[in-house]
């Protein structure tokens, strides 16, 4: 038999032709005619071609294999013998991965077959578990569906798995039923609702909303207990998880009550649970004031009453209205606030004057800024003791003594008056002299001397011989006075002051006020003195004058003491005169002697117009 192969470029495979058979011939294969040919070395020319790793052999007879290459082998050019040859080699790394098992499936791997490169996988399923595969599948709505369907789900199998021994595990499937809505307890008291929910069978049940009887009832709503009990009450509110969940609240009534307040029970026709706390007094911080109680603040500035009104407690409440001061007042007085017990407003007393900026103690006196002729007194009226304001106008007397001449104050004075100067002297006949006349009397020669500011009328009168205790018998008359047939060698009398006895003293000092009128002391002066004795008198020869010139020695102070006398005049004013008083006597020179003249008596060198103390006059009140 002849047989021709050809080398198919195409598949990558060798066809074979048959030109004869026979049956009985035995056809040795392609590859071995294929390494017999190889041992036949023959020049390089002469080899096959190697196409894709396998030889082509242009015709020429050769049996071909007409299986492909299996995984993992590759053909290889071996060109160790005398011409090239195609050869097939395993490469594990060419192997394909094993495919994925289903869940639940455990993946074998076997050993390469003979003759093949890489091992075989294959997914076996578990021996201890039973595998099911259901006829639904989860809703996404919740629930289950068939697969590929959108029915909606009614029952469901609920599966257990059964068996003895590993590998004959089978599953064993229920049919579960979902329960009604009316089948529900809640459904008494709630209205429900399904709420599918995704991979269960069963939808969950939801309470939409309370309901009690046939009457449904939101979240947020509340009725009257069904029990018909007042002080219960049934609520409906959503939880967190948004269901919603009754409640009955049962109220209890507190009956404590506050201070000044009662607990009374609500009347029993009342929709009402509790009663009420209701006030039966009034509250003063911590106390209780009954109806009608009156009291007052700790400071006494208010008060307070405890009154009921449209049934309510209530405090009434009346502020003290303390006096104000007037502007008036307060510009011409000095306030003190005394603080009273058991009184609100403070007693202001005045205790100060004041005039302008200036103030004065009780007791000063001033003249008024405004009227120099107001004299302004601040004294002590009334229990309390208050300064008070006292005014006198002065009215000025311009009439004055005999002898004297009213002078107005200059307008830059501040005196309110003028005063009575002296003009001239004024004699015991009441004839007017002025100064440096001279005048004769009975037995005296008078003149009219001004000694600073001060009118003095100088006597000069004939010094008479002291004849007390001269013996009647013994007197005689010799021109103006009385001698005494004195025996030779009696001695004279001693010239020293002598108290004069205080009732004599009494209406002694005499002063005539310009503006007062007449003033004397209505009151004894104490230490009031005169000079009392006698002194040697004599006449002697001048051979000048060729005449008998007499040397009389009078008793006469030399040295004297002032004393204070207050006056009283007229009008009532009080006023402060000093008087000398003889503090020594001696026996000096008569008026007509060339000795020291004798003043008049009388006199003391002072102004019958001066004051010595300021009045005190009387003036209204300061609030009058």
């Amino acid at each position: 038999m002849s047989t021709e192969y050809q080398w198919g470029t195409r598949h990558g495979r060798l066809r074979e032709h048959r030109l004869c058979s026979n049956p009985d011939s035995r056809v040795a294969s392609a590859e071995e005619r294929y390494k017999g040919r190889l041992k036949m070395c023959k020049p390089t020319a002469e080899c096959y071609k190697i196409l894709n790793a396998i030889p082509e052999f242009d015709g020429e007879e050769f049996m071909a294999d007409e299986e492909q290459l299996v995984p993992g082998m590759v053909s290889v050019v071996d060109d160790s013998g005398c011409c090239p040859v195609s050869v097939r080699i395993c490469n594990t790394t060419l192997c394909p991965q094993p495919r994925h098992c289903p869940q639940f499936y455990k993946l074998t791997e076997q050993p390469p077959a003979k003759g093949k490169c890489c091992p075989t996988f294959t997914c076996e399923p578990p021996q201890d578990v039973c595998l099911f595969e259901f006829e639904f599948t989860a809703d996404v709505n919740g629930g289950e569906k068939k697969r590929n369907m959108t029915d909606k789900f009614t029952v469901t199998k609920q599966c257990s798995c059964s068996g003895d021994s590993p590998g004959s595990y089978r599953a064993v499937c229920a049919i579960t039923t979902c329960p009604s809505l009316l089948q529900e307890a809640d459904s008494v008291h709630y209205v429900l609702q399904h709420v599918p929910v995704y991979d269960q069978c069963c939808p969950d049940i939801k309470r939409v909303a309370c309901k009690e009887g046939e009457v449904v009832h939101q979240a947020g709503s509340q009725w009257s207990s069904p029990s018909g009990d007042r002080c219960e009450t049934v609520t409906c509110f959503e939880t967190p998880d948004g269901s919603v969940q009754r409640s009955l609240i049962t109220r209890s009534c507190g009956t404590d009550c506050k201070p000044g307040f009662k607990y009374e029970n609500s009347p029993p026709d009342s929709p009402e649970c509790c009663g009420r706390c209701k006030q039966v007094a009034c509250i003063d911080n911590d106390k209780l004031r009954p109806q009608g109680s009156i009291w007052q603040s700790k400071d006494h500035c208010r008060k307070y009453q405890c009154l009921v009104e449209d049934d309510m407690f209530q405090v009434k409440v009346t502020e003290a209205v303390c006096p104000e001061i007037s502007e008036d007042i307060l510009q011409d007085y000095e306030m003190t606030e005394v603080v009273v017990e058991g009184q609100c407003c403070t007693n202001k007393k005045r205790t100060k004057c004041k005039e302008g900026e200036k103030i004065y103690e009780i007791g000063e006196n001033w003249i008024s800024p405004s009227n120099r002729c107001k004299n302004i007194t601040c004294i002590s009226s009334g229990e309390g003791g208050e300064a008070l304001k006292r005014e006198r106008t002065l009215s000025c007397r311009e009439e004055c003594l005999k002898g004297w001449e009213y002078v107005p104050s200059p307008p830059t004075s501040q005196e309110c008056c003028g005063k009575c100067v002296q003009r001239a002297c004024v004699a015991d006949d009441g004839t007017l002299h002025k100064p440096g006349d001279t005048w004769q009397g009975n037995c005296t020669i008078s003149s009219c001397n001004i000694r600073g500011e001060q009118f003095q009328i100088t006597t000069t009168v004939e010094t008479c011989s002291d004849v007390t205790g001269c013996p009647k018998d013994s007197l005689y008359q010799e021109g103006c006075c009385w001698k005494c047939l004195r025996p030779t060698g009696t001695p004279f009398m001693n010239c020293r002051p002598e108290l004069l006895p205080e009732t004599k003293t009494v209406n002694l000092v005499k002063h005539e006020e310009a503006t007062h009128g007449k003033c004397t002391n209505l009151w004894p002066i104490q230490n009031f003195t005169e000079c009392e004795g006698s002194c040697r008198s004599s006449t002697y020869y001048d051979p000048v004058t060729s005449s008998h010139e007499s040397d009389c020695q009078c008793c006469q102070a030399v040295d004297f003491n002032r004393l204070k006398v207050k006056l009283t005049c007229e009008d009532g004013h009080v006023l402060e005169r000093h008087i000398s008083v003889p503090a020594s006597c001696q026996c000096d020179g008569c008026v007509n002697s060339p000795k020291k003249p004798a003043k008049h008596p009388g006199n003391n060198g002072e102004s019958p117009n001066t004051p010595i103390e300021e009045e005190l006059p009387f003036i209204k009140d300061a609030d009058q």
